[in-house]
C-alpha cells in the first residue's frame, strides 16, 4: 500500500508540478479560449489581432492546425519552432493509463472485499492482456495516422483548402497573399537598395514562400 501512495505521489509530480514549476514563466494564449465566442464584435477584433500574438510567441503547438495561423508563425519563425502533435497518440497514452488505474483499483477492491491478500493472476493476466491489445493496436493507428498527418501538413495548398466558415475563406486568403507579397517586395528592395543577395523560393508546408542568404 505504502508503494501504491509512493507512486501515485511520484506520478502526481512528475505529470503537474514539475510541468508547471518549469514553465512558471511561460504565457499561453488559447485562441478559441482567450477570444470572446459569443461577441461577433469581440471576436473579429480578436481574430484581426492574432497576428500580434504570433509575432511574439516563442512556440506554435499545433492540436487542430489553422491556415492563416500557421502562415502568420511561419513568417517569423522557423518551421522547427512547429510543435505538431498528434490527437490519437494522446488519447491513446492517456486510455493506457487509465486501464492501467482501472486494474489496481480491481485489486485492491478485491483484496479488500474477499479478503484476499495475493492478487488474482486471472484478472492481472486480463487486464495484462487488455493493455497489450490496446498499445498494439493503438500504435499501429497512429503510425498510420501521423504519416497522413505529416503528409497533409507539408503538402498543404491554400488553393486546395476549404474553410468551415466559406464568408471566411477569401479574406484569409488575401491576407495570407498580402503577407507573401509583403515578403517579396522587402527581399527585391534589399537587393535594389545595394545589399547582394541569393534568392531562392521554396515551398514550406504547400506555402509558397521566399528564402534570403547573403551571398559571399
Amino acid at each position: 500500500m505504502v508503494v501504491l501512495i509512493l507512486g501515485f505521489a511520484s506520478f502526481l509530480l512528475s505529470l503537474f508540478i514539475i510541468p508547471l514549476y518549469k514553465h512558471r514563466n511561460t504565457m499561453v494564449f488559447l485562441d478559441k479560449c482567450c477570444i470572446p465566442q459569443n461577441d461577433p464584435i469581440a471576436k473579429s477584433y480578436g481574430i484581426s489581432r492574432l497576428a500580434d500574438y504570433l509575432h511574439v510567441s516563442n512556440k506554435l503547438l499545433i492540436l487542430w492546425w489553422c491556415v492563416y495561423e500557421l502562415a502568420v508563425f511561419l513568417r517569423t519563425h522557423k518551421k522547427e519552432d512547429l510543435i505538431l502533435v498528434n490527437m490519437n497518440h494522446l488519447k491513446l497514452c492517456v486510455s493506457l493509463m487509465l486501464l492501467q488505474w482501472f486494474g489496481i483499483l480491481i485489486q485492491r477492491l478485491e483484496a479488500y472485499l474477499f479478503g484476499s491478500v495475493k492478487p488474482n493472476m486471472v484478472c492481472g493476466y486480463a487486464l495484462a492482456l487488455a493493455s497489450a491489445f490496446s498499445i498494439g493496436l493503438g500504435a499501429f493507428r497512429c503510425g498510420e495516422d501521423w504519416q497522413k498527418s505529416s503528409f497533409r501538413v507539408k503538402s498543404f495548398s491554400v488553393r486546395r483548402s476549404k474553410c468551415s466558415s466559406l464568408a471566411d475563406y477569401n479574406t484569409l486568403k488575401d491576407r495570407i497573399t498580402a503577407m507573401r507579397l509583403r515578403i517579396t517586395f522587402a527581399v527585391c528592395f534589399a537587393a535594389y537598395s545595394g545589399s547582394t543577395y541569393m534568392i531562392c523560393g521554396y515551398r514550406l508546408f504547400g506555402c509558397s514562400a521566399i528564402h534570403c542568404t547573403q551571398a559571399r
